[in-house]
């Protein structure tokens, strides 16, 4: 049924298949996922060229599945047990050229059935899904930096120069492999940084992606020593467009608790966006703050609106949305809004699988 890709002069020829091939209904196609069909290197090629949005490396974290059209790209995804039936999230944008972008989600919602729920994703995939019967909501807002017009500059930054001041007095700031620091310790402050959250004893996942403690492809990670001990770090994913690295998104910023100079991850930001910026780099990305600027939108569920804004307001020490979008607003970045669309589920049913999928509750 499936054409497989070929390998020519370095670069991947991908035969583009029936699309009656990957039409089928759940029904026809079970529960079980359809296997995946690219392998590693294949999803790293598809990857570097079409995965251009902050969260793009967030497709390539365990315990998701795929759905893989050769020749188009594919879309991540996650199963989320609900009574005696699972529900697909989808969590990013699909990894495919723009004018393949309605064709693929097409051919995913056609085998997937009626019930599905994306998360993370742009006005334009949203655009696209309303037509198909979805409801969507802005979830978030994204943040993201031209790097070539970036300075500390004026009133609004105050605080990030006192940032680069007073952390540049006390830590020193080293990009460095896995292999050159001391694990357990990295792991120790992950550790103490996490008993310190609403969810101490489990990763959240998904809309972010879990640290993982070894060298993994295409991450950077800077470390921030005070006297010669390890005090905090920031991981670095990658995005990417034509093959090439266009950016940096901070995923994972953890520090020892109680931490002075207060600023120090953010000092570790501005000098890997120093880094970053010399290597020729156009953009970088603070991520997206969860229900930050929600506002109203065309298809929308009022409901779910009015929930996102009591949470963001009311529920500051079990979630911390308030806090993140307040402080990634201090870098006064460029805002986009991020949007949740689902299909087939009441509203509260969906805001109950999005808590149990990410790891929240």
């Amino acid at each position: 049924m499936f054409m497989k890709s070929k390998a020519t002069s370095g670069a991947l020829t991908l035969i583009r298949p029936l699309d009656a091939d990957f039409s089928r209904t759940r029904t026809e196609a079970g529960a079980r996922p359809r296997p995946a069909l690219f392998s590693e290197e294949e999803r790293r090629d598809y990857l570097t060229r079409f995965g251009w949005r902050s969260n793009a490396y967030f497709n390539l974290q365990d315990g998701v599945d795929y759905f893989d059209v050769p020749g188009v790209g594919f879309v991540s995804y996650y199963r989320q047990r609900r009574f005696r039936s699972e529900v697909p999230i989808v969590f990013t944008r699909p990894v495919c050229a723009a004018l393949d972008l309605e064709r693929l989600l097409s051919l995913f919602l056609a085998y997937q059935g009626a019930r599905a729920v994306f998360v993370g994703i742009d006005a334009e995939v949203a655009a696209i899904l309303r037509p198909l019967g979805f409801t969507t909501n802005v979830v978030a807002t994204e943040f993201d930096l031209p790097l070539e017009s970036f300075d500390l500059k004026g009133r609004e930054m105050k605080y990030l120069r006192h940032a680069q001041n007073s952390g540049g007095k006390a830590v020193e700031v080293r990009e460095l492999p896995w292999s050159k620091v001391d694990g357990q310790a990295v792991v120790d402050i992950s550790t103490a940084w996490r008993l310190g959250k609403a969810v101490p004893d489990r990763e959240l996942r998904l809309t972010t992606r879990p640290p993982e403690f070894k060298d993994r492809w295409g991450i950077r990670r800077f470390y921030a020593f005070k006297d010669g001990e390890l005090v905090g770090y920031v991981f670095f994913d990658p995005f990417f467009r034509d093959g090439r690295v266009i950016g940096y998104t901070a995923n994972i910023l953890r520090s020892k608790p109680g931490l002075k100079p207060h600023g120090v991850l953010d000092y570790i930001i501005l000098k890997a966006i120093e880094k970053f910026r010399a290597e020729g780099l156009e953009t970088f990305s603070l991520g997206q703050a969860p229900l930050h600027g929600v506002v109203p939108c065309q298809g929308e569920s009022s409901f779910l609106r009015r929930c996102a804004a009591f949470i963001y307001e009311r529920c500051g020490s079990l979630f911390a949305c308030k806090d993140l979008g307040f402080h990634k607003m201090r870098y006064r970045a460029k805002e986009e809004p991020m949007y949740l669309a689902k299909r087939g589920l009441g509203d509260l049913a969906t805001v109950w699988l999005l808590l149990r999928a990410t790891n929240a509750v």
